[in-house]
């Protein structure tokens, strides 16, 4: 069973960051894995903690909203603990996505994904986000269609 509240800061302190993660973050130029989840869930319109039964963080999840106002970008880290709730994660996932549908229906939700991150890239897959591959570099496009 999992649960979810508003994201906090100490959130991000409290979760350890599960490897496939930390190895994408890694790849970011003068990388701080701590401090990009940090700056995520301050620059998020809306971020979200999702708790194990006993409090542990699994993901914290959100969304930021360019200040052109044309897109927002989705985005979310994960603890281990993930793979024990994948089930509920995908349940919640569809939930969020469909709720972003509905709060930012002129914008074109957005983000970059790691080539290498397979696991992530199935589950935003799941979602309904599509992968567009770069012929270089380490990150691939991926957006949500407009249905």
């Amino acid at each position: 069973m999992i649960q979810s509240r508003p994201a906090v800061l100490s959130d991000a302190l409290a979760m350890e960051l599960r490897q496939e993660d930390l190895e994408e973050l890694r790849l970011y130029p003068n990388s701080d894995p701590e401090r990009q989840l940090l700056q995520s869930i301050e620059l998020s319109a809306e971020a979200t903690t999702v708790l194990d039964k006993d409090g542990n963080v699994i993901t914290v999840v959100g969304i930021a909203e360019d200040p052109s106002g044309e897109r927002a970008y989705p985005w979310m880290l994960s603890s281990a603990l993930i793979e024990k709730h994948a089930k509920d994660a995908v349940r919640a996932g569809l939930s969020l996505v469909a709720a972003w549908r509905l709060g930012y229906p002129d914008k074109l939700l957005c983000n970059y994904i790691g080539k290498t991150s397979l696991r992530n890239r199935a589950f935003i897959q799941r979602l309904g986000f599509r992968i567009v591959p770069a012929p270089s570099g380490d990150f691939d496009f991926f957006y949500l269609p407009h249905v």
